[in-house]
């Protein structure tokens, strides 16, 4: 199975859905063209670019903090940077895109990455996910000891996070090893596909498809 890559054809001026015309056919993306292909298609398939430049691997954007590619992708495509963060508080706050009200933007969002990616890029995605999360845990939990604290006329033990934050520090080096592996398997894989020849399935990559 071979990993498919909208950026590799990246032009915010060519209309996403001729492009790729399977995703038409998506049952969840399918509906953001559906819905608006009478009236909305040049944003609609801009919506679909700065999807393509947040979460396509190859991205110059995609290991840039969320927050950050969001802001620049949205102020890129459609001069706002607030746009994806108004999509996440209310999906339909955006009057220029029309979105069916089953799907919110955490679920459109991970039905592209499942066409983008083989089970084995899926699984990196959410092991990188883990990584971020428990480094953004490490640096907001300060270090202290075990101390002993007044409580009701007596001394209670309060145990402090040093300890676990070094054993956290120590298994950091294996956890960076394990995603590494991870991604030296999918560029072996991706490579060995490629050499073999034809194109990316989005039935072969999203079980949901």
């Amino acid at each position: 199975m071979l990993q498919n890559h909208p950026s590799d054809s990246y032009n915010p001026k060519l209309n996403f859905w001729e492009e790729f015309p399977t995703y038409k056919a998506h049952p969840i993306l399918g509906d953001i063209y559906r819905l608006n292909r009478s009236r909305n298609l040049q944003n609609s398939s801009k919506f679909m670019w700065l999807l393509t430049l947040c979460y396509d691997r190859k991205s110059a954007m995609f290991s840039q903090p969320e927050p950050d590619k969001w802001e620049a992708s949205s102020e890129d495509l459609f001069g706002d940077p607030e746009f994806m963060v108004k999509l996440v508080e209310d999906i339909n706050s955006q009057k220029i895109l029309t979105f069916t009200a089953a799907h919110n933007l955490r679920t459109i969002i991970s039905a592209f990455e499942f066409t983008l990616d083989t089970p084995l890029g899926i699984s990196l995605r959410l092991l990188e996910a883990k990584l971020v999360e428990r480094t953004q845990f490490i640096q907001s939990t300060t270090y202290s000891l075990d101390d002993f604290v007044e409580k009701g006329g007596r001394n209670v033990l309060v145990k402090g996070t040093a300890d676990q934050l070094d054993k956290m520090f120590a298994n950091t080096a294996k956890i960076n090893e394990l995603v590494q592996h991870a991604m030296d398997s999918l560029v072996t894989a991706s490579t060995s596909s490629n050499k073999g020849g034809g194109n990316a399935s989005m039935g072969d990559e999203d079980k949901t498809f």
